[in-house]
């Protein structure tokens, strides 16, 4: 068996929805040792969609899914059996070395500020948010609920201020499932001002 090192160097992708189908240029590969043969880079398609990692012995034991392909120089390749083996820049083997890495997708939610109208006895409420930073991948959808409340049962001054903030905030693919955990959510809270007619 012919033993083919090929160094990949770090790559970190941001949180898209779908699986990444990187080029080898992405992966920046340096034959490390060839000997006399030669090293045709096809794709490496690294199916991961959640946030998270691959360390390098992960991807050493999906090696079979590279799509890599080695002749001899003298063309006496064929027949012959190949095992390519992924090492840092630096030759290293070491299993834990994280090679690829999606990260979070950042977005800010604000809860909306608004002037509510004094009614005698009523909960006075404004269940309302919006993406301000950021955008969700296309096609997720989300659900929240507004904590601020004035209550017109009390007796309350004209001007009178609560803070308004997001809880239960979740975030869903296309099939319905909870994705939250793919985002990095900031949350804004709003200002709820009583005004008194």
């Amino acid at each position: 068996m012919v033993y083919i090192k090929v160094a990949l160097y770090p790559v970190t992708k941001t949180y898209t929805g779908s699986t990444f189908k990187m080029s080898p240029n992405e992966f920046s590969p340096e034959i490390l040792s060839q000997g006399k043969y030669s090293i045709n880079y096809g794709d490496l398609a690294i199916l991961m969609t959640d946030t998270g990692y691959f360390t390098l012995g992960e991807l050493n034991n999906l090696a079979a899914d590279a799509n890599i392909r080695v002749t001899s120089l003298d063309g006496s390749g064929a027949g012959k059996t190949y095992k390519v083996i992924f090492v840092t820049p630096m030759g290293s083997q070491n299993e834990d070395y994280k090679i690829f890495t999606v990260k979070k997708k950042s977005i800010t939610v604000t809860a909306t500020s608004a002037e509510l109208v004094y009614k005698a006895g009523a909960i006075l409420s404004c269940n309302d948010a919006s993406i301000t930073k950021g955008s969700l991948v296309d096609g997720h959808t989300y659900s929240y609920y507004c904590d601020g409340f004035i209550d017109c049962s009390k007796p309350l001054r004209d001007g009178y201020v609560v803070t308004n903030a997001i809880s239960n905030y979740q975030i869903f693919d296309k099939e319905g499932n909870d994705v939250s955990f793919n985002y990095d959510i900031k949350y804004e809270q709003g200002l709820l001002t009583l005004v008194k007619q």
